[in-house]
């Protein structure tokens, strides 16, 4: 792609943009750049499922087997209302770092979003994942971290 029809469609995502979008299938099929519900929504060139830091960050992979790409947005929005919730520290310290070790340390698919920070993004963005069972204590799990975090007032 030349440097040209980059900036081409940067230009069509910034006519097109919408910060208040609420529709997955909108975001996602932006060029580069978009919105969901109020958060900065990049596409970004690596080889990665999604993140959120303070805005979600899209790669180039396509979401785990199983999962949905409507619901995996849902899934980093409710992360990155975490992130607003925690503020940047504790967000590193109880959800990012955790992650990140359950994600390359190798946590199987059927029990990845059964820890307590996946599932309370889970929550958090609204999401019905199909053909996924919580395991049983997943609950317990999220209700004793919630009760380690003080969560930080506005």
């Amino acid at each position: 792609m030349s440097l040209k029809s980059f900036f081409e469609k940067i230009k069509q995502d910034r006519v097109n943009a919408d910060k208040l979008c609420d529709d997955e299938s909108k975001t996602l099929s932006c060029n580069v750049f978009s919105y969901y519900k109020g958060v900065r929504f990049l596409k970004v060139p690596f080889r990665m499922n999604a993140c959120s830091f303070g805005m979600i960050f899209w790669g180039k992979r396509e979401p785990c087997s199983g999962c949905e790409a409507e619901e995996t947005l849902r899934h980093e929005y409710g992360h990155y209302l975490q992130y607003k919730k925690l503020g940047f520290f504790k967000y590193v310290r109880f959800v990012a770092a955790p992650s990140l070790k359950g994600y390359f340390g190798g946590v199987p698919y059927n029990s990845y979003y059964s820890q307590p920070w996946e599932y309370e993004a889970d929550v958090l963005g609204n999401v019905m994942r199909q053909n996924y069972s919580y395991e049983l204590d997943a609950e317990q799990k999220y209700n004793e971290y919630k009760s380690k975090i003080k969560i930080k007032n506005r």
